[in-house]
């Protein structure tokens, strides 16, 4: 069977999307299926990318935690409170520096084996195509680096994971129309279904949607971002509805889309496997 994948974005929950990528190519080395193309949004683009580019996740995986004091040094949880978030988004700072979303991306792939640094179109791909979502406010679409793109792989990925205010603003970005690829497609359905044959059938990796908050006594930021998740919460309750609820995979959930330094915890390694052995059960 030919299968084409598409992973959910998820922000700090990329870990568990990685484990979802080793899941599908231990079942293609076990003859199980065979992977046509990868789809992905924001932190699902990351996967996607490791998986098209037969990066080594056990690797990144098993070193991925010396970069931990690097995370909670650039991207630390106090950022999102109230009294250091206002100013900086006043001023026309987003929460966040986007150059240490390239530093990491870079370092990631870097652990696996692959330069990041390099254009797509260059790199010996694993699997025939990829779509590295993103979303142009300019046409109120989607759009999407390929396998044939002259764009260097970190710069499509830190694209797509240009989530607004977290990470982009206007005045601190080149192309501040080119925003996070979940806006729009956060479980890229449409990507991953454009063209199939007969035989050939979508596969999504999707996370269980989050409770639904409190917001009697929520901060502007907290309401802001609840109205973000509901957006995208709708986005992805239409794409499994077109994927078809059967062939969605869910993803465990560990942690919410802004705990960064959680993702590189000392029992990071355990949860990789414990995710990956049971994501392969069902892959």
């Amino acid at each position: 069977m030919q299968v084409s994948l598409a992973y959910q974005g998820g922000g700090a929950r990329v870990i568990e999307l990685m484990a979802a990528a080793k899941a599908c190519n231990v079942a293609v080395d076990e003859g199980r299926f065979e992977v046509i193309r990868v789809s992905g949004a924001s932190a699902g683009a990351i996967a996607a990318a490791m998986h098209a580019t037969g990066c080594d996740i056990t690797a990144i995986v098993d070193r991925a935690h010396t970069l931990k004091g690097k995370v909670e040094q650039h991207f630390p949880s106090t950022r999102l409170r109230k009294r250091n978030a206002v100013p900086r988004l006043l001023f026309g700072y987003p929460l966040f520096d986007e150059k240490h979303v390239r530093e990491l991306i870079l370092e990631l792939f870097r652990l696996g084996g692959v330069d990041a640094e390099c254009p797509i179109r260059d790199l010996p791909l694993k699997v025939p195509q990829l779509r590295i979502m993103r979303s142009d406010i300019r046409f109120h679409n989607a759009s999407a680096a390929t396998e044939t793109s002259e764009a260097r792989l970190v710069d499509a990925l830190v694209d797509s994971a240009a989530i607004p205010f977290a990470f982009r603003l206007p005045g601190t970005a080149a192309n501040p129309e080119i925003l996070d690829g979940g806006l729009f497609q956060n479980l890229p359905a449409s990507a991953a279904m454009a063209d199939l044959q007969a035989g050939q059938v979508a596969l999504g990796f999707s996370f269980p949607k989050e409770d639904a908050p409190d917001l009697r006594s929520a901060s502007p930021l907290d309401y802001g971002k609840a109205i973000l998740g509901s957006l995208l919460d709708e986005r992805i309750a239409d794409a499994t509805t077109r994927i078809k609820p059967g062939n969605i995979i869910e993803i465990p959930n560990r942690r919410s889309t802004f705990e960064f330094a959680q993702a590189f915890l000392d029992t990071m390694r355990a949860q990789f496997s414990e995710d990956g052995a049971c994501l392969r059960q069902r892959a």
